[in-house]
């Protein structure tokens, strides 16, 4: 029986990786806030997803809340 190896990623790995997603969503909303914590409108303004796919995203997430 092979066992699968998992990959860990050192802690400079994971802090270059944060520290370039934290670069875009400055980039993407022009002030330091994360994902998680823009306001609604100001996230479905910028989303590259079409209204339609927006409506559908919402539907899920309240169906599935």
């Amino acid at each position: 029986m092979t066992q699968k190896s998992k990959q860990v990623d050192c802690s400079e790995t994971i802090r270059s990786r944060v520290e370039a997603a934290r670069f875009r969503q400055f980039e993407r909303y022009g002030e330091e806030i994360t994902n998680g914590r823009v306001p609604i409108d100001v996230l479905l303004a910028k989303s590259p997803l079409t209204k339609g796919q927006q409506r559908l995203l919402q539907h899920w997430s309240a169906t599935y809340d």
